[in-house]
């Protein structure tokens, strides 16, 4: 295996790695689901990886050719990834629903777990949980409904 085959090889556990640590402040693992914008989100993580490695280890990736097509993928790999996570593109009703499950997850175990002390944040805290944890509801029969 090439040192360029290796850096591509890392690249893509790097991926699955980053992939999955996004999915670790959620409140519960049946609230994780597969969603455009995690995926785009791990682009934006990895691609400017790409390019960093590369510059901090020069002796190892010595082929200048294949470091500019490296650098240059990874730059518009990021501004599309970034354009696409802005836009939500390719978000239709079901990737809307498998985004927004894990994004109320995360309101729901900050609410939980989260120390604080003003009464006024308290209430609004246990406002949250209960609207966050009511949506979540809803959102996942109404998930299950679509893809049957």
């Amino acid at each position: 295996m090439t040192t360029y085959q290796r850096f591509l090889l890392m690249l893509a556990i790097a991926f699955c790695v980053v992939y999955m640590v996004l999915y670790l402040d959620l409140d519960n693992t049946d609230h994780i689901f597969l969603s455009m914008p995690y995926f785009y989100k791990t682009l934006l993580i990895v691609s400017p990886m790409a390019i960093l490695v590369l510059l901090m280890v020069p002796k190892t990736y010595t082929s200048m050719k294949m470091n500019n097509i490296i650098m240059g993928t990874s730059g518009v790999v990021f501004l599309v990834s970034l354009i696409f996570l802005q836009n939500h593109t390719f978000m239709k009703d079901t990737q809307y629903l498998k985004a927004m499950i894990p994004h109320h997850s995360v309101a729901i175990m900050t609410s939980k777990t989260v120390t604080i002390k003003d009464p006024r944040v308290i209430k609004l805290s246990q406002q949250i949980l209960h609207s966050q944890e009511d949506q979540l509801d809803q959102m996942k029969k109404l998930l299950k409904e679509m893809e049957q």
